[in-house]
């Protein structure tokens, strides 16, 4: 195990202010833990290192079934979700309150809507975070994508309790996968290549070609930001003219990219444990790895 300097100035223990004390209602608890210095900072995952101070976090469990916490490791992956929240946003899941809490600071969010299923955690969790410009819906976040006809900016989804608990069935019984895709760099080459492809695979159409086309066309959300993502892929910013425009990429937690550039019938790969805030430039990689080729 290495001892990794994880706690930096930025990581907040806002939370353990906000819940002063731990407390159960129903199924739920809010659970104060002090980490002590040296401990483990991942739940699941222990190559992750350990923390060099000592860190006041909060938990929502439900039994011993560990569904949030504020440690290091999980406000890094909400990192860019709140540098990215802005307008009217919607939250699904609330968890501990910490995505809700601290995007309602930002002065470019205007509300946040809070979808969470259980009632009990809005009662344990939401009379502690909310303000005036948040609300929450009791309900499945499913559910409620499939019946809204509200319009938002910006949607973050933070659902899922363990790594066991990752697939969740939709209603025609097909899954969504978020986070915790266990790959090596094979794994993300061949998927690259199945979209290089244009979604056949030895010889057979998986993917519809119209499905191809759609991930690669600019969101219209991203208008006012140099339409640099499509459907689930992220595109080459506009006024980029140092790479292909016709490439796209996948982006990871911690800095996995699949980025595939049809162009030059080309898959990158990067592999990567980003910490902190996460910037690796993939667009710059993409640009030397052509260059190398094209030698």
């Amino acid at each position: 195990m290495v001892l990794l300097h994880l706690y930096k100035q930025d990581y907040s223990q806002e939370m353990s202010k906000i819940h002063k004390k731990s407390r159960v209602i129903g199924d739920f608890e809010i659970r104060k833990v002090i980490v002590p210095k040296g401990n483990e900072q991942q739940h699941w995952m222990k190559s992750l290192g350990m923390c060099r101070s000592v860190f006041h976090t909060v938990q929502l469990r439900q039994g011993e079934t560990l569904w949030m916490s504020d440690v290091p490791m999980e406000q890094e992956t909400n990192n860019r979700a709140l540098d990215e929240a802005r307008g009217n946003v919607l939250e699904c899941g609330l968890g501990i309150g910490m995505f809700t809490h601290l995007a309602s600071k930002k002065d470019e969010v205007e509300s946040i809507t809070v979808v969470e299923k259980y009632s009990d955690v809005i009662k344990l969790v939401y009379p502690k975070i909310k303000t005036p410009k948040t609300n929450y819906v009791n309900m499945d976040m499913l559910d409620y994508l499939i019946t809204t006809k509200e319009r938002y900016d910006m949607i973050h989804v933070d659902i899922w309790a363990g790594a066991d608990k990752i697939p969740v069935p939709t209603q025609s019984e097909d899954f969504i996968l978020s986070s915790q895709v266990y790959t090596n760099a094979r794994d993300l080459a061949r998927f690259g290549q199945f979209y290089l492809q244009r979604g056949v695979w030895n010889g057979e159409r998986l993917l519809s070609e119209e499905w191809i086309d759609f991930v690669r066309t600019p969101a219209p959300a991203t208008a006012d930001r140099g339409q640099e993502y499509g459907g689930q892929w992220w595109l080459v910013p506009e006024g980029r003219d140092d790479v292909p425009t016709d490439a796209y990429s996948t982006s990871g937690n911690r800095g996995q990219y699949t980025v595939v550039v049809p162009s030059h019938n080309v898959v990158i790969v990067r592999r990567g444990l980003d910490y902190g805030r996460q910037g690796f430039d993939r667009w710059s990689l993409t640009r030397e790895v052509l260059k190398a080729i094209d030698k």
